[in-house]
């Protein structure tokens, strides 16, 4: 992954388990040529740290599990087609829908705004939500 997809608090694939998935862990420092990580999502003390280089760093795909953790919670829209939308719970109209089970846009409607670009990953969310809120999406276990 490019480091300027990254920011502190990040939340990315940069290890595996035993049958080599992904684990799920959160950017705590970017350095030169690798971060460190932790794999505890909450609190970086208890999980402690470790490093790997950002070619190692892969993105998390965003699923309706991930975007519950965020805070985010579904939206009923009636007799509408079955789209998957959701609303973040505490920052009302701020939006995101899934048309396919696979890329995700934002609509902001107090806002005006809809992306033209579609993401599909945690933090592509992360980074989307900051810079039009600039407050940080918290997870939840």
């Amino acid at each position: 992954m490019d480091s300027k997809e990254l920011r502190i608090g990040n939340i990315v694939g940069a290890a595996t388990d035993e049958k080599g998935d992904n684990i799920a862990c959160k950017i705590i420092e970017l350095l030169g040529n690798y971060c460190n990580w932790t794999s505890d999502l909450t609190d970086p003390v208890v999980g402690g740290s470790s490093s790997t280089s950002y070619p190692f760093i892969v993105g998390l795909p965003l699923t309706e599990q991930w975007i519950r953790k965020m805070g985010f919670a579904e939206k009923d829209l009636g007799d509408e087609p079955p789209y998957y939308i959701f609303e973040h719970k505490i920052n009302k109209g701020f939006d995101i829908w899934n048309f396919n089970g696979e890329h995700w846009i934002l609509d902001m409607a107090d806002q005006n705004l809809i992306s033209q670009d579609h993401f599909k990953y945690v933090h592509q969310l992360q980074n989307l939500y900051f810079a039009l809120t600039g407050e940080e999406l918290q997870v939840n276990q």
